[in-house]
């Protein structure tokens, strides 16, 4: 129970900073979408597509493996051991990023314009490089930050460097009336850097502090560490190689697609700016608040696997899983229903409406993808995780390819439905195999049924008391009603238990 309490104490820590910060950058975002337009939301992501496979190339799975090794030392209350594992993957971060910063830069020309044919994203790339040693170096830190329970380390590096990074981004982009789309794009990854830089000098600073203290404890180590350092490191960097490599290849394939399917190279743009720009984050937002969490989860099974605790391992996969499984039902629902004022909401726009409605369905599948992606990691089963990526992303890429000229948007949704249906499937298969999963089909039917009965239990009663009108409500006063109608229906069919509101009642003391 002592364990519980750690991680339901980090959770909330890092469950609070990540909500506030993910708001701020959705406002960002929101800011960014009014000042540089739909085109240039599209610029911006097709040049974080190549950003985030040169970040997957600078961490090469360095926080994972540093998370995960480092729990298992302190499992066997090695600390010294833990602090050898970080300065361990410290040379290589320096290594990884030094070498990625240089791949970046000098190929920034080329990528612009021979792969995303656009030469206004070659400035961005070229600034965005410099500020891959720090990230290398950031995710070092954080894997021991997560493995040690010190969240509050992990929220206050955070915090710092969103603040920065959006204060700077938009000082810049103030200070420049109407700023070329190119020069934008280019102080936003400016801005980046900085913010990642304050991060990363503020996080050595307080692991210094806490690894001395822990060298001072000793513990000895547990042996052949370079050897478990390589054959933890390799399956996750390829993995997250991988699965990065292969999702910007597919970002690649969007806007390729839509030009042949007769639409301007403008428009085709501006689609996948409003897709990949706004709709996607908006979507992936609720998952972002369960990130932490999930991390959390990470060590924890790693230090179970470690220790030989079966029984608790078994017992955490399942927990999560059902409160994933509560809340993303929850979450779509309220996609599906307010989509319309979410898009006016956070970016002034309807346009986006139809595409959140329709991708609503697949955010449990989407929020599930990253439950079990970390569960499998947690149980040292990198490998499978990155055969899933590999093959359900080769097969999107296909169906992209195939679709997307063919049919325009509605090849690229048809393609996500498959995918995401794919990827989910297989990922409970390998979850199944090496954990007691007690998720059943009936549970799932009863948080859909208990959802439909919160809505139309919310409508109902308004209905009658506005004597059989439909009464006129904020949407946001109709979602609360509804949500707490489903908590009470929740507990009505059981599907939180008692047992379960006394667990968390008995972490609350």
């Amino acid at each position: 129970m002592i364990r519980s309490k750690v991680l339901l104490i980090n959770s909330l820590i890092l469950c609070s900073s990540t909500l506030g910060l993910q708001m701020l950058s959705l406002l960002f975002r929101s800011y960014l979408a009014k000042t540089l337009g739909a085109e240039g939301m599209g610029l911006l992501q097709l040049t974080a597509t190549i950003q985030m496979f040169s970040i997957a190339l600078a961490t090469m799975g360095l926080r994972l493996t540093v998370s995960r090794m480092a729990a298992q030392e302190f499992a066997h209350r090695h600390f010294s051991g833990a602090i050898h594992v970080v300065r361990a993957c410290f040379f290589c971060g320096v290594i990884a990023g030094t070498l990625a910063m240089l791949a970046l830069y000098f190929s920034a020309p080329w990528l612009g314009t021979a792969l995303l044919k656009d030469t206004r994203t070659i400035l961005a790339l070229r600034v965005f490089a410099w500020n891959l040693p720090f990230v290398a170096l950031s995710s070092v830190f954080n894997g021991y930050f997560v493995a040690a329970d010190r969240a509050y380390d992990v929220a206050i590096t955070q915090v710092l460097e969103q603040l920065v990074e959006l204060g700077t981004a938009v000082f810049l982009l103030h200070r420049t009336l109407h700023p070329e789309l190119s020069d934008a794009c280019a102080m936003i990854a400016l801005s980046s850097g900085i913010g990642e830089a304050v991060s990363c000098i503020l996080q050595y600073a307080l692991y210094r502090q806490d690894a001395n203290k822990k060298l001072r404890q000793g513990g000895g180590s547990t042996p052949r560490r370079f050897r478990r350092l390589l054959q933890t490191a390799m399956p996750v960097a390829g993995s997250t190689l991988a699965a990065t490599g292969t999702r910007a290849a597919e970002n690649l394939l969007i806007p390729h697609g839509l030009r042949h399917s007769g639409i301007s190279e403008s428009q085709a743009l501006s689609v996948f700016g409003l897709i990949h720009g706004m709709v996607m984050p908006l979507l992936m937002f609720p998952a972002q608040m369960m990130a932490p969490m999930l991390e959390l989860l990470l060590p924890e099974l790693a230090a179970c696997q470690a220790s030989g605790h079966l029984r608790h391992k078994n017992y955490m996969v399942n927990r999560v899983t059902r409160i994933v499984l509560i809340f993303s039902i929850g979450i779509s629902w309220v996609f599906w229903s307010f989509s319309k004022e979410l898009g006016t909401l956070f970016f002034r726009s309807t346009d986006i409406a139809p595409y959140l409605r329709i991708l609503a369905f697949l955010a449990p599948l989407f929020y599930f993808e990253l439950l079990f992606d970390m569960i499998l990691k947690g149980l040292g089963k990198q490998l499978y995780s990155l055969k899933c990526d590999l093959y359900t992303s080769a097969m999107d890429m296909f169906l992209l390819w195939v679709l997307l000229p063919r049919l325009g948007v509605g090849g690229y949704l048809i393609a996500a439905f498959i995918t995401a249906a794919l990827k989910f499937l297989w990922s409970l298969h390998g979850v199944a195999a090496n954990a007691v999963l007690e998720l059943r089909m009936r549970d799932l039917c009863k948080v859909l049924a208990c959802i439909a009965g919160a809505a139309m239990v919310t409508w109902a009663v308004f209905y009658l008391l506005n004597h059989g009108q439909e009464m006129e409500l904020h949407p946001l006063f109709r979602c609360l009603v509804t949500l707490f109608n489903f908590w009470v229906l929740l507990r009505i069919t059981s599907c939180v238990s008692k047992e379960d509101v006394i667990w968390i009642r008995s972490l609350m003391h």
